[in-house]
């Protein structure tokens, strides 16, 4: 996986600094997911917004596992 995403070559800053960025994302996706969520929650109901968030999450992880090296795949799909 180092390799794939290049962080063998980093300094051990830098690779770091890579590995929190990508752990970041998810939890800005997490945060703006939960206020999309109660919108729609609450404009459609908890059914619909509770089927919403499960498709966007297996298609974010079908994004992560798909990534193959390629970073801002990866910053999507988080």
């Amino acid at each position: 996986m180092n390799r794939k995403y290049g962080i063998q070559g980093l300094s051990p800053v830098a690779a770091a600094n890579l590995n929190s960025n990508i752990v970041s994302t998810m939890q800005g996706g997490c945060f703006l997911g939960c206020l999309i969520a109660i919108w729609v929650g609450d404009k459609y109901g908890r059914r619909i917004a509770l089927m919403l968030s499960g498709f966007i999450t297996v298609i974010g992880c079908i994004l992560q596992a798909a990534a193959e090296g390629h970073l801002p795949v990866m910053y999507i799909g988080r």
